[in-house]
C-alpha cells in the first residue's frame, strides 16, 4: 500500500493525488505473517528512541532555557516518542523516515518552546528547511509543489500579520512558511486550517473560563505544530471529507 502526502487535484467532488510519486510518498508497512521476532525488536528500539528523544529533549532546553522541569522533560518524551512510533508504524524505515522523524521532533521542540517562552527559534526552523529539502531530494519530487506550499504558508500568515498590527507573531509566519516546504500545496491550507481552527477553539474556552481575555497573547506554535503533523498524515481525507460537503 502506498500514500502521498501532496500533490493533489479535485475529481469529481473529491481531492485525489495527481500521480501516486508525485510528492511525498512512503510506503506503509504491512506486517509480514511470523514477523513477531522482528516486531519486538523494532518495538525496542521505538521504545529507546522515546527516551532518547525526550533526554535530548530536555538537554536541548536546557542549555538555551536552563533546566527543564522533570514533569516537562517526561511529557516532552513521551510526545515525541509517540510521533517517532506512529511515524515507525506507518511508514517504511531509512532515509525518508529519520528525515520525517527531524522533522516531527522539530513540531516537538517549536511546540513546547513557544508554550513556554512565547518565542519561535529559528536554529530549529532552519533544520526543518534543511531537511524538507534533503526530503524532497531524496523522494525524487519536483520542486514545484513545495514551493507553492511555502509560499502559500508566508503570503497567507504574512497578511494575517500585517492586518492584526503585532497580534500575530513574526516567528509564526516563518514557522508557517517552512511548513509549506514539508507540507506543500494544499496541505499548507490544511494545516493552516487546522491550527486556526484549534487556536479559536482554545483561546475561547480560556475565554469562557475566565482564563484569558481578548487582548491576552496565546501561543500559536503548539496549534501550527499539531495542524502540521495532522496534514502531513491525514490531509488526504480532510480534503475528500471537505469536498464531499458540496456534492
Amino acid at each position: 500500500m502506498r500514500v502521498s502526502f501532496c500533490g493533489y487535484k479535485n475529481c469529481c467532488g473529491k481531492w485525489r493525488r495527481i500521480k501516486p510519486d508525485f510528492l511525498f510518498t512512503a510506503d506503509v508497512q504491512d506486517e509480514p505473517e511470523g514477523s513477531v521476532e522482528r516486531g519486538v525488536t523494532v518495538e525496542m528500539s521505538m521504545l529507546f528512541c522515546c527516551l532518547l528523544s525526550g533526554a535530548a529533549g530536555s538537554a536541548i532546553l536546557h542549555y538555551r532555557y536552563g533546566p527543564v522541569p522533570w514533569q516537562y522533560g517526561l511529557l516532552f518524551g513521551l510526545v515525541s516518542g509517540s510521533l517517532f512510533l506512529f511515524a515507525g508504524h506507518s511508514l517504511t524505515g531509512g532515509v525518508r523516515l529519520a528525515l520525517v522523524w527531524i522533522f516531527l521532533y522539530g513540531l516537538a521542540l517549536e511546540a513546547y518552546i513557544d508554550f513556554r517562552h512565547m518565542i519561535i527559534l529559528d536554529e530549529i526552523l532552519l533544520a526543518l528547511c534543511v531537511s524538507g529539502l534533503v526530503y524532497i531530494r531524496v523522494s525524487g519530487a519536483g520542486w514545484q509543489v513545495p514551493a507553492a506550499g511555502f509560499a502559500g504558508g508566508c503570503l497567507l500568515t504574512g497578511l494575517i500579520y500585517v492586518v492584526s498590527k503585532g497580534g500575530f507573531g513574526l516567528g509564526d509566519v516563518k514557522f508557517a512558511a517552512v511548513l509549506g516546504i514539508w507540507l506543500g500545496f494544499p496541505g499548507i491550507l490544511v494545516g493552516l486550517a487546522l491550527a486556526f481552527l484549534g487556536g479559536g477553539l482554545a483561546a475561547l474556552l480560556l475565554c469562557a473560563l475566565q482564563k484569558a481575555s481578548m487582548k491576552t497573547r496565546i501561543p500559536f506554535g503548539p496549534f501550527l505544530s499539531v495542524g502540521a503533523f495532522l496534514s502531513f498524515f491525514f490531509s488526504v481525507p480532510v480534503l475528500d471529507w471537505y469536498g464531499s460537503l458540496f456534492m
